[in-house]
């Protein structure tokens, strides 16, 4: 069944290496490899040394997107030359022998998460699209404007579509990132937005974690935006610890339950309750002598 939705094992030790793809020109480096965003990346963690891995049909890219993170982010950028099992996966190995304290993984992949615990940002890059050559091409093949159409599109090419990624699912994903950003008001860190789709990387410990703020942190101060509403609410009314009135309790009265029954009525009266133990609250009493025969009929209540 695997071997539906992934390629065999035997394909990647069978691979070639390829012909590197055409260069990027200069001036497209930064919206194809989003270079800002990465160098975000580098910034906020502090790393001195960071490692690219390029697949092999990007790797002629390679040498310039380094010179240009080294200049903005001041921190030496490593190239990963060796070829992985699958370019698909993060090469973490191969980052530790070069000393990275994080990754940078360039082109497809599977989002697997790295067995060792190394930073790691996926740049799956931005390719340009032609919107109108694409518009004409759709209507020549699609000369019914009301027919259902399924509007498909690699990783490379999701930023020209009109966000609604979701509307492919009967009911729209939430990402941990984005309920993390939704409930934490100091989520994400300041020049970093990395879509998490691991539960694991928001906890203690990891580069991504930050602790909620103390309630009398101005962040909550700032109003957010509702999701059931879309509109913008105000922020929680918070109280300080130093008001007592908050900590008030305001007591319940005791409800007790009014029996008219007779038979409830006749068993309340009863000295035997049942098995309670009632330690030190029973009185103590001489054994008595108790009723004989069997309950349709003990000897003292006659045959009447």
């Amino acid at each position: 069944m695997e071997s539906m939705f992934s390629s065999p094992a035997e394909a990647a030790l069978q691979r070639e290496t390829g012909v590197p793809g055409l260069l990027t020109p200069l001036p497209d480096l930064d919206g194809v490899y989003e270079l800002e965003r990465v160098a975000g990346f580098v910034r906020d963690l502090g790393c001195e040394r960071v490692a690219l891995q390029f697949p092999d049909q990007l790797l002629g890219d390679a040498v310039a997107v380094a010179a240009r993170l080294e200049e903005t982010t001041g921190s030496k950028m490593f190239i990963l030359g060796d070829t992985a099992y699958g370019s698909c996966c993060v090469d973490v190995l191969g980052a530790e022998q070069a000393g990275a304290q994080a990754l940078i993984h360039f082109g497809p992949a599977c989002l697997s998460p790295p067995a060792r615990p190394l930073p790691v940002a996926f740049v799956l890059r931005q390719r340009s699209v032609a919107l109108e050559l694409c518009v004409k091409a759709f209507e020549a093949q699609n000369p019914d404007p009301k027919a259902p159409v399924v509007l498909l599109s690699e990783p490379a090419c999701a930023h020209a579509l009109a966000p609604q990624l979701s509307g492919s699912f009967f009911q729209p994903i939430l990402a941990p990132c984005e309920l993390e950003a939704a409930c934490n008001p100091a989520w994400p860190p300041p020049g970093l937005a990395p879509h998490l789709t691991h539960y694991a990387d928001l906890l203690p410990g990891s580069p991504f974690h930050v602790a909620l703020p103390p309630p009398e942190s101005e962040l909550w101060e700032t109003p957010d935006v509702s999701l059931i509403t879309g509109d913008l609410r105000p922020p929680p009314a918070w109280k300080s610890s130093n008001d007592h009135g908050s900590l008030a309790l305001t007591p319940r009265p005791q409800l007790e339950l009014a029996e008219s029954s007779p038979a409830a009525s006749f068993l309340s009266s009863r000295s035997w309750q049942g098995l309670e133990p009632r330690l030190g609250q029973t009185p103590v009493t001489e054994a008595v002598s108790g009723r004989r025969g069997i309950a349709i009929a003990y000897e003292d209540e006659g045959s009447g």
